[in-house]
């Protein structure tokens, strides 16, 4: 009874542990004891046993996993890991905004990569920095690019031959 409580424990540990640094190894090694616990009952006590204490941990594991939620939502550790805020940012297509002349308005227009473009990268036009895509592939910084279009969130560029 005490290997099975053991175990138990252990996946309690190692499933609350998995949940502040994820990556998986220690949800899987927690399931591992889980499973391990109920072939012990099963061993030592029957099928009806072994399948009480595989229920009552699955149970208690949900149980601790939405309490540890909740209490590292509020933790000083646990606000670094959650998002509170959005960027306030939207998609704009084909209206202006508030803060200068809309990026369709940039078509046409030639700049230079700032930085070397694979195929994304920053762009400058006008004198502006913008995130930029490359239609013609692999670019070098300082390369001449012309503005051919954008999507959401950057403008479409092409090198210029």
């Amino acid at each position: 009874m005490l290997l099975i409580i053991g175990l138990i424990i252990a996946a309690l540990v190692l499933i609350s542990f998995e949940i502040v640094a994820p990556g998986g190894i220690l949800g899987v090694l927690g399931a591992v004891a889980v499973i391990a616990a109920a072939a012990v009952a099963y061993d030592e006590y029957g099928l009806i046993p072994a399948v009480f204490t595989l229920i009552a941990s699955v149970v208690v594991i949900g149980v601790m996993v939405v309490v540890e939620f909740k209490m590292l939502e509020k933790s000083k550790y646990g606000k670094q890991l959650f998002l509170h805020k959005t960027s306030g940012g939207r998609i704009r297509y084909g209206q202006r905004s508030d803060d200068g002349p809309e990026e369709d308005s940039l078509v046409g227009q030639q700049g230079e990569a700032v930085t070397a473009m694979a195929p994304s990268g920053r762009v400058v036009v006008g004198g502006k920095s913008y995130e930029g895509f490359s239609q013609s592939g692999f670019l070098n910084k300082g390369e001449s690019v012309e503005v051919v279009g954008r999507d959401a969130f950057r403008i479409v560029v092409k090198k210029i031959s």
